[in-house]
């Protein structure tokens, strides 16, 4: 054998040895590659559903906000209009539809300690504020009706005070006006709004930093998948010009 023939036969073997560490490498950067596309999907699922989260939050922060509002409504027109589809309809709202409870509900899950004592604070405001709201329509039912059987049970079960039981009809209806437009009760709601308020802030907040986290996450991985992906073109140039 010629020291040509040697020469060749070592190149060959050489080559032979590359080729197969090349492919070596290329079946171990392509594992890798498949694992960052599936850490790419899971972060994706993740980030949708961190998305998903957020907008969840605003839209039952929003159903508070309105339930409260219309509850608020309701008395209002009660004790002006003296019409009993309103009281009808803050009771339902208040024990059937229960939009705040639903909502509140659904937002603890994502609250840290501070926003659920915020929240703990807005509801024990709410459910005092009820029984002066309950008060002025007592005093309403009471001018309107002699008979409070038609009327719903915690109308009929909120004792008036001996002073307010002696007031005529028309006395009653405007007392029950003053309860519920005066600077204190006005007062109250806002306390109330702004316990729910922040309560909602801080989670709203806290799916706002999940939903960050999971996108910085999912472009960090995207990235890897790129380098890779560059990698393994540029490896198979340089294989492939190596062979030919």
């Amino acid at each position: 054998m010629t020291n040509e023939e040697r020469k060749r036969l070592t190149r060959q073997s050489k080559t032979g040895i590359f080729s197969i560490i090349m492919v070596f490498l290329s079946c171990v950067l392509y594992g890798v590659l498949i694992y960052a596309v599936l850490l790419t999907s899971r972060q994706y699922e993740s980030m949708l559903s961190a998305m998903n989260d957020y907008i969840s939050c605003e839209e039952d922060a929003m159903m508070v906000s309105d339930a409260s509002g219309y509850l608020t409504d309701q008395v209002h027109h009660y004790v002006v209009e003296l019409d009993y589809s309103h009281l009808e309809a803050y009771f339902t709202e208040a024990n059937v539809t229960r939009r705040r409870e639903r909502a509140l509900e659904n937002l603890g899950d994502f609250a840290d300690e501070e926003a659920l004592d915020a929240l703990k604070r807005a509801l024990e405001r709410s459910n005092e504020l009820m029984k002066t709201e309950i008060y002025a329509m007592r005093l309403v039912a009471e001018a309107q009706e002699g008979d409070l059987s038609s009327f719903p049970r915690e109308v009929q079960d909120m004792p008036l005070s001996e002073e307010d039981r002696r007031l005529s009809p028309e006395e009653k209806i405007e007392k029950a006006r003053r309860i519920v437009f005066d600077e204190d009760y006005h007062q109250a709601r806002e306390d109330i709004t702004e316990d729910v308020s922040r309560f909602l802030e801080g989670v709203i907040e806290i799916a706002r930093r999940e939903q960050q986290k999971s996108m910085v996450k999912m472009q960090r991985v995207m990235a890897i998948q790129s380098v890779l992906l560059i990698t393994l073109i540029v490896q198979g140039l340089f294989t492939l010009g190596l062979i030919l």
